[in-house]
C-alpha cells in the first residue's frame, strides 16, 4: 500500500492575512479555492511537488493547526491495519469530493486525516501526459471546415492515416456484434468516372429527398456535384450498419459522426483540409440501390455520413467564428 504526507490543514483567523503570509513571505501559489458559504471558505497554496498547504475560514473551528493529510492507495487496507496496530480511529472513512476520508490520532493528540482518492483504471491512459492534452487543445483550435481546395492529392498514406483515425472512434457494440464490416469507408477520387455517377445519383435523390425549405438549406443545393467537392481531390464516404440503440436504426447514426469528426482531427494535424458533405445523409443514398451497387454497399442496411479531404485553395481563410465563452455557457449544476 502506497503511503505519502501531501497536505497540511491550518484554520485561520483571516484568510487574506494568511494568503499573503504564505504566498509573499513562503513563496507558495494559490492552487484552488472552494467556497463554503455559511460554513467559511478553502484555499489550497502548493509550492514544489504534490504537498500544499490548505487554509480554512470557519467559525466552526478554533484557529490553529488542525491535521497532516496522509493519502493512501486503499482507505480499508489502511484502516485495517492502523486499527490492528493500535492507533486511535477518530472518525471512520466517510465520502468526499473525489474520494474518502478518515480521522486517525497519534500519541501527540496531533490528527492525521487519511485520504484515498477513488480508485480509476491509470493504465488505460497511461501512455498520456499533459503534452498530448496541450496538442490535443491546439488541433481543436485549429480544425476548421475547408470550403475551398487547390486540387492537390494529398499522398495516400496520408489519406490511410486519416482513414485509420476514422476506423477507431466509437461506435455501437450491437451492430457491430460477430460483425467484421460494421463499418466501411469508401475513398472515391472526384476526377473519376465513378464520382461523375455518383454525382448524378445525388442530385436526382437531393431533388426528390430534400426539400427546398427552410431557407437554411439554400445554400446546400448541389446543382452539381462539384458545388459540394470544391476540387477537393478525394470523397470519403462512411457507412454505419443500422442496429440498435435506437438512435442507430436510422439513416442518420450517431457513430458516424464520431467517425468525422476522429478524421476531420486526423486531417487538421496533417494540414490537410476536411469538409463534411452530410447531403448524402438528407439524400438517403444508403437507401439508393442503383448507388449502393456502384459501392458495393448492401442496400438499406448501412447509415452514411461523406466527407472530402484535400489541401485548402492558396487564397482560402476560415471565416471568422464566435465560439461559445466558457463564463457565460457553462453552468455547474
Amino acid at each position: 500500500m502506497d503511503t505519502y504526507v501531501n497536505l497540511a490543514t491550518i484554520i485561520v483567523k483571516s484568510m487574506e492575512e494568511s494568503v499573503k503570509f504564505y504566498s509573499k513571505v513562503m513563496g507558495l501559489e494559490i492552487d484552488s479555492e472552494y467556497n463554503l458559504g455559511p460554513m467559511g471558505r478553502i484555499i489550497l497554496m502548493r509550492g514544489s511537488g504534490n504537498a500544499m498547504v490548505e487554509l480554512i475560514e470557519s467559525s466552526l473551528y478554533p484557529v490553529g493547526f488542525y491535521s497532516v493529510g496522509i493519502s493512501v492507495s486503499d482507505m480499508d487496507e489502511a484502516i485495517t491495519k492502523y486499527r490492528a496496530k493500535g492507533a486511535k480511529i477518530l472518525g471512520e472513512p466517510v465520502p468526499i469530493t473525489g474520494g474518502s476520508c478518515a480521522f486517525i490520532e497519534d500519541p501527540n493528540g496531533v490528527r492525521l486525516a487519511i485520504i484515498c482518492k477513488t480508485k480509476w483504471n491509470e493504465s488505460m491512459f497511461e501512455q498520456m501526459n499533459p503534452t498530448h492534452s496541450e496538442a490535443l487543445t491546439e488541433i481543436l483550435m485549429a480544425r476548421h471546415s475547408v470550403k475551398s481546395f487547390n486540387g492537390v492529392a494529398p499522398d495516400k498514406s496520408d489519406v490511410e492515416l486519416i482513414i485509420r483515425a476514422g476506423l477507431r472512434t466509437p461506435f455501437a457494440g450491437i451492430p457491430a456484434m460477430g460483425k467484421k464490416d460494421f463499418r466501411r469507408i469508401f475513398v472515391i477520387p472526384t476526377d473519376s468516372d465513378l464520382m461523375k455517377k455518383i454525382g448524378a445519383l445525388h442530385f436526382e435523390a437531393y431533388q426528390r429527398n430534400v426539400p427546398k425549405e427552410p431557407e437554411s438549406l439554400r445554400d446546400y443545393d448541389p446543382k452539381v456535384m462539384d458545388n459540394q467537392l470544391r476540387k477537393a481531390p478525394y470523397l470519403i464516404i462512411a457507412a454505419e450498419r443500422k442496429g440498435m440503440p435506437i438512435t442507430y436504426m436510422s439513416d442518420n447514426s450517431i457513430s458516424l459522426s464520431y467517425c468525422m469528426f476522429g478524421m476531420w482531427l486526423k486531417a487538421t494535424t496533417l494540414r490537410i483540409g476536411f469538409k463534411l458533405v452530410s447531403s448524402f445523409i438528407a439524400t438517403k443514398m444508403g437507401n439508393n440501390e442503383e448507388f449502393c451497387e456502384l459501392i458495393g454497399l448492401p442496400c438499406g442496411e448501412y447509415a452514411l455520413d461523406a466527407c472530402v479531404i484535400g489541401y485548402p485553395a492558396d487564397n482560402y481563410s476560415p471565416r471568422e467564428v464566435a465560439y461559445p465563452e466558457y463564463e457565460s455557457n457553462v453552468v455547474w449544476l
